[in-house]
């Protein structure tokens, strides 16, 4: 495609800024290329769901999944996965959160790329606690807490303690969170 490179630009920024990124995707004649098509959609979607119209995103994901598929990329498709899961959660659906968070999860590992496969982690454990399966949503914590060196992002340690010490909590293992709740407070605190 001519405009790949634009395109590779806007892949860049469009989780952060996906305002952005749609107005230079509408701005670049695109009509004919699949996927920048998909990017669009992918980035309306994502705008959508910020706007809290859940079913308009919902469609504008499926219509940026066909495109994904087709082209086999799993890094979009992961994105894709990881919108719909939070869609579905703002939707208080759990079963369907917890069925897109482990899509995004299997796409990020593909992809692999480390930051998304962390994301994909923490989603999943997520959407593992609000279905109730403490055990899972805690193995899933602990290997955010134990792998976390992979990134160097403390934030991810931060949330897999709190993950972890919830869980534990909710599987009544109250020595386990109380110690997970100190190692909390002292990584929060460095």
């Amino acid at each position: 495609s001519k405009h790949r490179e634009i395109l590779m630009q806007v892949e860049s920024f469009m989780e952060e800024r996906p305002d952005s990124a749609l107005i230079v995707l509408k701005s670049i004649d695109i009509e004919d290329d699949e996927y920048g098509q998909m990017l669009i959609h992918y980035v309306q979607g994502r705008l959508q769901q910020e706007e809290e119209d859940y079913p308009a995103s919902i469609i504008s994901m499926f219509n940026a999944e066909k495109t994904a598929k087709k082209h086999g990329a799993s890094d979009i498709l992961g994105l894709i996965y990881y919108s719909l899961s939070d869609t579905y959660k703002s939707l208080y659906n759990p079963i369907e959160q917890q069925n897109y968070a482990q899509l995004a999860y299997n796409h990020f590992i593909l992809s692999g790329d480390t930051c998304h496969i962390y994301l994909g982690m923490e989603t999943l454990a997520e959407a593992n606690y609000d279905n109730r399966n403490y055990d899972k949503s805690a193995s899933l914590a602990q290997q955010m807490v134990t792998h976390e060196k992979a990134v160097p992002n403390p934030q991810i340690k931060i949330k897999g303690l709190r993950l972890l010490s919830s869980s534990y909590i909710k599987m009544q293992k109250y020595e386990e969170a109380k110690t997970t709740l100190h190692k909390l407070k002292k990584q929060a605190d460095s």
